[in-house]
């Protein structure tokens, strides 16, 4: 009866796994847009595409000294952040963070993973349930042919 309820839970927590992967993603605006907008009063977290196609996340851009700089967390570490100068002219697209997605996407993924885990239980439950009572089942069909010969 265990070993039935680890087979299962097993798929169970890497889905969970998965799910909260994803809950981590951050969504970003589709339009490119300019320097002057990405840079703005209220420091947006950006993605830049350069001309070589590679993606570069940033915490914020600023000018300095009439050169772009951007705030990058430095190895996944969100306390450490490195400053880092950024050609104008490899830069192909600009997109800035979208917050109200991001925020809409965290908790769709919130609800449905909730909803899976919730019908997951209830299915292993009922499983476990039934087992339970085909064992009864078993065992007093077992005692009613002990104290009943068919032939």
């Amino acid at each position: 009866m265990i070993r039935f309820t680890f087979t299962y839970l097993r798929p169970v927590a890497l889905f969970l796994a998965i799910v909260f992967l994803f809950q981590c993603c951050k969504v970003y605006q589709k339009e490119s847009t300019t320097i002057e907008q990405a840079i703005g009063p209220d420091k947006k977290k950006v993605q830049i595409i350069t001309t070589d196609d590679r993606k570069l996340f940033f915490d914020s851009i600023y000018f300095k000294n009439e050169k772009l700089y951007g705030l990058m967390s430095k190895n996944k570490n969100l306390l450490e952040k490195t400053e880092v100068e950024i050609i104008i002219e490899s830069i192909k697209e600009i997109h800035v963070l979208d917050k109200v997605k991001s925020r809409n996407r965290t908790i769709v993924l919130a609800v449905v993973s909730g909803g899976i885990l919730l019908i997951i239980g209830t299915c292993i439950y009922i499983g476990i349930s039934t087992m339970r009572d085909a064992d009864d089942a078993a065992d007093r069909f077992e005692d009613w042919l002990k104290n009943n010969p068919i032939i």
